[in-house]
């Protein structure tokens, strides 16, 4: 289904996010809910994707990743996303991209959608940026595009049963306490 048109009632994991909203279907006790309208967000998007494409980074949804830019073209594409709706698509290059580094390097076909959340323009012209991952989306085809890559997709939601909600409710909780300093995200 296509980004922009896609509805996000359906989807339990947007729900179960979405839940301290009123008339929401359900919360997942004991994890807090990030200040953000998933639903809304990616009901909104366009399916436009900004790709920012690195060699060993991989983003998931739920995860919140700091990261830095520095290259013009994607501080551009940082800027851009930041006067616009906030969103990129972070990218897993495949292997051997040294030899078209410069140019569009081939990418693995699932992305992340992700929004970001906060962010510091530094002195020297780089961007500190926090990025939440959204959902995931698969790259349609690529738009010919500069000074950074653009591509044109479609989400990739999970299915998620209620009867699990639970249960990943409880590895999320013990994942998170084993990051140290962790504090206030458990109830």
């Amino acid at each position: 289904m296509p980004l922009g048109n896609a509805p996000r009632a359906h989807s339990p994991r947007i729900a179960a996010r979405n839940a301290a909203a009123p008339g929401g279907t359900r919360s997942i006790q004991g994890v807090s809910q990030p200040p953000l309208d998933f639903a809304k967000v990616l009901s909104e998007f366009s399916g436009s994707l900004r790709l920012f494409p690195l060699p060993s980074m991989v983003v998931f949804p739920d995860s919140l990743v700091p990261l830095k830019v520095f290259e013009p073209r994607y501080v551009a594409m940082v800027e851009e996303a930041l006067e616009d709706d906030r969103l990129v698509g972070m990218a897993l290059l495949k292997p051997g991209y040294q030899k078209d580094y410069e140019g569009a390097p081939a990418i693995y076909p699932v992305v992340c959608v992700g929004r970001i959340l906060q962010h510091k323009r530094l002195t020297n012209g780089h961007i500190d940026f926090w990025l939440y991952g959204l959902e995931r989306a698969r790259i349609l085809e690529e738009i010919d595009s500069e000074p950074f890559r653009r591509a044109r997709g479609e989400l990739l939601p999970d299915h998620l049963e209620d009867k699990d909600l639970d249960r990943v409710a409880g590895q999320m909780k013990r994942a998170l306490a084993m990051v140290p300093g962790r504090r206030g995200v458990l109830q």
